[in-house]
């Protein structure tokens, strides 16, 4: 059994067959390391290297289904090598712990995997994996990019959810554009009308629609919530199995022509502000390919005057930079009315990135200076430290941004 969700809501106990683990396992080691040859994006391609055993760093937190993936492939005759607490919160002492180990592999989310990237991942002689196996939440465009150009080291853009164990698709990492890819092995993937149904026809290419899985990594359901299971794990109409079951993922993507699968957002995230429906993910994927943008969080927060929509960012840049690219590109509506920078966005235990945290102060007060507002943030946590004068600190950040009205 594993617990998802802690982090965003009620925790969910996940009841996964033996099966499904053992499905993970084996199609793991096809898609990605099977033949250690080279080969494209998608489910039975494999990576470059030498033959042997690896070193593989288990990078993950315990509580993160991640961990459990890395240590099932100490099964298949591999060398485990524990990365501490320290290391894996600090892209530094990752590093540093690279070029003293020497791993052949490490997995993580891609807000840890950008963190160690800026650290020198990739440039400090010594320290590049041979794989970088990336999931648990979408890959930034950047990140992408500089993954795919590594000369050294083979990443895989692995993504899917905890009730079907841990990973459905698989896709390396090349090229500008960010894909995640086809489905594992003996991995069912439909994209369907989000009003899902039985004798629902798949979308065609091209068309948003919510992601169903199905096949052998399916999980049994929820422990003790038979109503939660119910809504999320549908009879399956299309696979032609009796007693057939699909996951409704909330994922909301669109299909290529090949098979291969884009992820656009999450159908969960929409809000609505003065009456206009905000998907935050478009919002995000804006902001995250301006200039000196590495991390987005946008976040629907409550103040004195209604619901306001903020954006938190990590990265070299401005907020007013930041509003003159939002307002050149998205709808006013869809422009946040803060913008908040910080050096780095806080992360869960899982390393995700934790929107939580992402709460603008509840009390809002008038600066000294009428007509600016600034706000200072810790970079451990996006909650505001306090409104007034701007700070001197070297470790937080200063905004200036229009008073709320």
């Amino acid at each position: 059994m594993i617990y998802t969700s802690g982090s965003t809501g009620r925790p969910k106990g996940t009841l996964i067959p033996h099966r499904s683990v053992l499905h993970i396992l084996d199609a793991i080691h096809s898609a990605v390391f099977a033949g250690r040859g080279s080969s494209g994006g998608g489910s039975g391609g494999s990576s470059g290297g030498s033959s042997g055993p690896l070193r593989i760093g288990v990078a993950s937190s315990w509580i993160f289904d991640a961990s459990i993936e890395q240590i099932l492939l100490g099964l298949l005759g591999n060398t485990l090598v524990i990365v501490p607490e320290e290391a894996r919160t600090s892209g530094e002492e990752m590093v540093a712990l690279l070029e003293r180990e020497h791993l052949d592999l490490l997995e993580s989310t891609p807000a840890q995997v950008q963190a160690w990237l800026e650290a020198g991942l990739l440039e400090r002689p010594g320290a590049a994996p041979r794989f970088l196996l990336v999931g648990g939440e979408a890959l930034a465009e950047g990140t992408w990019r500089a993954l795919a150009a590594a000369p050294e080291t083979v990443s895989w853009n692995l993504c899917g959810p905890t009730e079907c164990t841990i990973d459905s698709t698989c896709r390396q990492v090349a090229g500008e554009r960010v894909v995640l890819g086809r489905p594992l092995r003996r991995v069912q993937a439909y994209v369907l009308d989000r009003r899902g149904g039985a004798g629902m026809a798949p979308l065609p290419p091209g068309v948003a629609g919510e992601l169903y899985l199905g096949g052998a990594g399916l999980g049994r359901g929820y422990l003790g919530r038979p109503a939660l299971t119910a809504e999320r794990f549908l009879p399956d109409p299309l696979g032609g199995v009796a007693g057939g079951r699909l996951y409704r993922s909330g994922d909301l993507v669109r299909s290529f022509v090949d098979g291969s699968l884009d992820f656009l957002g999450r159908v969960d995230r929409q809000v609505k502000l003065r009456g206009v429906r905000i998907e935050l993910e478009e919002v995000e994927a804006v902001l995250a390919a301006l200039p000196g943008v590495r991390a987005v969080a946008a976040v629907l927060a409550a103040a004195p005057a209604g619901a306001r929509l903020v954006a938190y960012v990590a990265g070299e840049t401005t907020a007013a930079e930041l509003a003159e690219g939002a307002r050149k590109q998205l709808p006013a509506a869809m422009v946040p009315s803060l913008f908040v920078v910080l050096p780095a966005l806080p992360l869960t235990l899982q390393g995700k990135v934790d929107r939580r945290s992402c709460r603008p102060a509840s009390r809002w007060r008038r600066a000294r200076r009428p007509k600016s507002w600034w706000r200072e943030s810790s970079p451990r946590s996006c909650r505001s430290r306090r409104w007034g004068r701007r700070p001197t600190s070297s470790s937080s950040a200063a905004i200036r941004c229009a008073p709320p009205r």
